[in-house]
């Protein structure tokens, strides 16, 4: 198997923190996006919408962030990651939750936040800043009141659906999101950040 992908994503990193955990063997190729290789013809032949990450496996060619890390946890076997029955469903339920809802908010504030800045596109749209933290209030609450009583997301056991929240707060310190207001979240996130898989892949600048 070979992964496209680049370390500086927060939805490369949803996929490289499931490889680090389940300690898959695979290649992996740093898809350079401030030089535009993934417009190339090649990587276009790979993913059509021209956006990290991507997976090939044999003739099997798979994009989306949250569908690769549960194709990846789900041929690794390891069913306390991705588990079985009802309990798959909830994991997959927070999975479409957050690519839909949560990780919204969080893209715009990586963007007019730092992005801008890194190529020089201007000042933030304070407007856009306000509505994206709104909206992150408003998610974080239901994460909150979800993660009262338990250690992670679905309980006791940690998921890949922990996975793809946790790594779009992968700059959270750095856009102001307001973690702190959500004790539950920010107990969980702490969790989140020491884990082997998180640490291995936190962004490295410079």
């Amino acid at each position: 198997m070979k992964l496209y992908t680049n370390p500086l994503s927060p939805n490369g990193r949803k996929v490289t923190t499931v490889v680090h955990h389940l300690q898959l063997q695979l290649d992996v190729e740093v898809v350079d996006l401030s030089k535009g290789a993934q417009r190339t013809p090649e990587y276009l032949a790979i993913n059509p919408n021209g956006a990290i990450p991507a997976l090939v496996d044999g003739d099997f060619k798979l994009w989306e962030s949250n569908a690769i890390a549960a194709y990846l946890a789900d041929t690794s076997g390891d069913r306390s990651f991705f588990p079985e029955g009802a309990a798959r469903y909830d994991a997959l339920r927070w999975m479409f939750w957050e690519a839909n809802h949560w990780s919204k908010p969080l893209g715009i504030l990586n963007f007019e936040l730092l992005l801008k800045n890194m190529f020089n596109m201007g000042a933030p749209d304070d407007a856009r800043v306000a509505a994206a933290l709104n909206d992150v209030r408003k998610y974080s609450r239901v994460l909150n009141t979800q993660l009262t009583g338990r250690a992670w997301l679905l309980g006791d056991n940690v998921t890949v659906a922990d996975f793809m929240i946790g790594a779009d707060l992968t700059y959270a310190a750095m856009t102001g999101v307001p973690v702190d207001e959500f004790p539950e979240l920010a107990r969980w996130l702490s969790a989140i950040n020491a884990l082997p898989a998180f640490v291995a892949t936190a962004p490295r600048f410079g």
